[in-house]
């Protein structure tokens, strides 16, 4: 199970706050790890540090969607093995979305 919090903060390159921006991310998560035969459990804690770039458009209405790609490091991430079950660390985290929202 993964849970966390995390802060973002963009810059665009156009003074409409529209078409190509850049950006920091900086995460707390909670991984936690469970042997659903043994019950035995573990948790790790990373902070993850990002940086991603992306384009919004904006449409009519005030209806916005904007596609971005980070590239992050999570810290304190290492290999967990609860009973069985074996987790191996990826450090680096890659993540593709879309945005999608109105601006009022």
């Amino acid at each position: 199970r993964l849970s966390g919090i995390g802060l973002k903060a963009d810059r665009f390159f156009a003074p409409a706050q529209t078409g190509l921006f850049a950006g920091a991310e900086v995460s707390w998560v909670r991984m936690d790890f469970r042997d659903v035969t043994t019950q035995a459990a573990a948790t790790q804690n990373p902070w993850v540090f990002s940086a991603r770039v992306g384009y919004q458009q904006l449409w009519p209405g005030g209806l916005y969607v904007a596609p971005w790609l980070s590239l992050g490091y999570a810290l304190g991430t290492q290999d967990v093995r609860v009973g069985q079950q074996r987790w191996k660390a990826m450090p680096w985290k890659v993540l593709p979305t879309v945005h999608v929202g109105w601006r009022f």
